[in-house]
């Protein structure tokens, strides 16, 4: 405030708040907003990056022919599902694919007990 006054002592501090505009320094907050808008987005994009993986894996899961492959989609799957649950922040997303993990580990674990059993 005392270097306000020194430079422009005439001024209030409405008129210079007034005049702050005029000189462009809100054209160049707004271009750094328009950076942080863009880097929002791509980060976004990255994110639905995970998610159309885990999509896909979801699709895999489906096409498998073994239960031995098809368990192995399916956790594979939860994980990507879960990252991406939580770096898209959707809560019901995560919460179901953190409670289908550990089914599909013990179901796949049974399924490879049966198939290392002596005959």
């Amino acid at each position: 405030m005392k270097i306000l006054s020194r430079i422009a002592p005439e001024f209030t501090l409405k008129q210079v708040a007034k005049m702050i505009p005029s000189l462009g320094l809100q054209s160049q907050t707004r271009a750094i907003w328009r950076g942080a808008d863009l880097l929002a987005i791509i980060q976004r994009q990255e994110v639905n990056v995970v998610g159309y993986l885990a999509a896909s894996l979801v699709l895999a899961t489906f096409c498998m022919h073994s239960m031995r492959g098809l368990r192995s989609m399916a956790l594979a799957s939860n994980l990507a599902f879960v990252a991406y649950g939580y770096l898209a922040d959707l809560m019901p997303v995560l919460l179901l694919h953190v409670v289908l993990s550990p089914v599909n580990v013990y179901r796949l674990v049974q399924l490879l007990r049966i198939d290392l059993r002596p005959k």
